[in-house]
């Protein structure tokens, strides 16, 4: 339970498909408070005063984030990447493929009316595992565009924050 009379950070994952099964892990002064799993929002309590908020994704690090807080005030980060985002059909038809492959196929090879419905299905199979090979060349070509190759994790603020820290606070 979250005390009410202290501050809250509220950090917000959104990162769409990107590394969508790993957790978002959260830091406050270096010390780990906890995680955001899937595109969530979780809240940490944490006690009046400055604070810096980090957070890692894989081998992903923010930059921090350095916030004041006082007493009862709640704070809303949000966690972004410049990763092009992945369409749900690209993961969606990656699956089927998996599916298709190393289930289908050598299930076909045993069972009669699984290679009956093989047979029957193959081009259709064929025309959507094409689609979704044009799918995955396009998000190749839009990252390679995007130059989003080596990915970045950033965590800012989705408001004005309570209390700006001018140059000369800052450590």
């Amino acid at each position: 339970m979250i005390d009410e009379r202290l501050p809250i950070v509220s950090i917000k994952r959104s990162l769409g498909y990107f590394c969508w099964l790993a957790p978002l892990y959260v830091f406050i002064d270096g010390q780990s408070v906890g995680r955001v799993c899937g595109n969530r929002t979780v809240e940490f309590s944490a006690t009046p005063g400055e604070h810096l908020v980090t957070v890692t994704l894989a081998r992903l690090y923010s930059t921090g984030l350095l916030i004041k807080l006082r007493d009862s005030d709640r704070v809303v980060l949000i966690c972004t990447t410049n990763a092009e985002p992945l369409h749900p059909w690209h993961v969606h038809s990656f699956w089927f493929l998996l599916f298709w492959a190393f289930l289908l196929f050598p299930l076909g090879a045993i069972i009669p009316p699984i290679r009956a419905f093989m047979d029957k299905m193959m081009t259709e199979m064929c025309i959507v595992l094409g689609m979704g090979w044009i799918g995955m060349t396009i998000y190749i070509w839009r990252v390679h565009k995007a130059g989003a190759w080596r990915p970045a994790i950033y965590l800012t603020f989705t408001e004005q924050p309570p209390e700006k820290l001018s140059q000369e606070e800052r450590p």
